[in-house]
């Protein structure tokens, strides 16, 4: 059986499980749950922050398993400068930024049902989100290129073996947003 490489890591599956919010609605073990599944069958797992357990408990949950966390930007430069120090410190092994939509979507069915989702209750820093820049990438750069040891994506197959994937943090940019003219065209990963 041919296994994939991603970030250095071996997969039995090349196959990385999108991050889904609030997974707390489908399962008790929300993003717990799913990387604990994801490294058990040999695939990655990418946790979206705003589903729980958060990261810590996830990568407690799946120590492991090839993890990788995507963020919603609500808060300042320190706030981000947290998580990214918080992903590093648990063994994940990339760190993407999630560039959305100014607002939340309209959502026909919830509003119908009159449904609110607790995740949505306790969203907060919509503004921080709006207004994410290139500059906040350049910011996760210039800070974390060098201490996390990373070495950019020039080749395939990773950067590196196992115990130097857990030292270092890729970072990804993973455009959501929808327009007439697409994003510029750049590597998965920012080098």
């Amino acid at each position: 059986m041919r296994r994939s490489r991603l970030f250095g890591r071996k997969l039995r599956l090349p196959v990385v499980i999108a991050p889904v919010g609030a997974l707390e609605i489908f399962d008790p073990g929300s993003g717990a749950a799913v990387a604990r599944g994801a490294g058990t069958f040999g695939a990655a797992h990418m946790l979206s922050s705003v589903s729980e357990p958060g990261l810590e408990n996830t990568a407690k949950a799946a120590p492991d398993a090839l993890r990788i966390y995507q963020l919603y930007v609500r808060g300042d430069d320190a706030f981000v400068e947290d998580v990214v120090s918080r992903t590093i410190a648990n063994g994940y092994a990339a760190f993407c930024l999630t560039v959305d939509t100014a607002h939340y979507s309209r959502r026909e069915r919830d509003i119908a049902k009159r449904y609110v989702r607790e995740s949505r209750i306790r969203a907060t820093g919509g503004d921080f989100q709006k207004g994410l820049e290139w500059r906040t990438v350049k910011l996760i750069k210039d800070k974390y290129q060098n201490t996390a040891g990373h070495q950019g994506h020039r080749h395939r197959g990773g950067c590196g073996d196992r115990a130097r994937s857990r030292r270092r943090l890729d970072l990804c940019v993973e455009p959501r947003r929808t327009s007439a003219r697409p994003w510029p065209r750049r590597d998965a990963c920012a080098a």
